[in-house]
């Protein structure tokens, strides 16, 4: 199997457990949708079933989405108690909820910025 189509598979798995631990989410039709639509593109990637500027405009979709949550970043990085983010699961504070957020959206967006690299090679 070529490293291109395991890296789909690898993507497709990964945003299905994504998906799959924000069905209990405070909003898991947001995160839930968001991560089974990047699955579901990594699947069309998979088989060849893709356009590069769908790729591209979600890219960019989540990034301008993930700009909202910088400020909660923000305050997650002058908080003291960094240790929060990754301790439970459940967030007692709206900054560790918005922060987690932000980081799967860039892990979303970085997996497709990947496969785009990987196809153009």
């Amino acid at each position: 199997m070529k490293k291109r189509r395991l890296i789909s598979l690898l993507f497709v798995f990964l945003f299905a457990v994504f998906a799959f631990v924000n069905i209990n989410d405070i909003d898991p039709l947001l995160w839930v949708s968001l991560y089974a639509f990047i699955g579901l593109l990594h699947l069309l990637i998979f088989f060849g079933k893709y356009d590069q500027r769908i790729i591209i405009f979600v890219g960019i979709g989540l990034c301008a989405y993930a700009c909202f949550y910088v400020p909660t970043v923000w305050d997650w990085i002058i908080a003291n108690d960094k240790i929060d983010l990754i301790g439970k699961m459940k967030a007692d504070k709206p900054h560790i909820e918005g922060t987690r957020e932000f980081g799967g959206l860039l892990i979303a967006t970085f997996s497709l910025g990947y496969q785009l690299r990987l196809h153009k090679s």
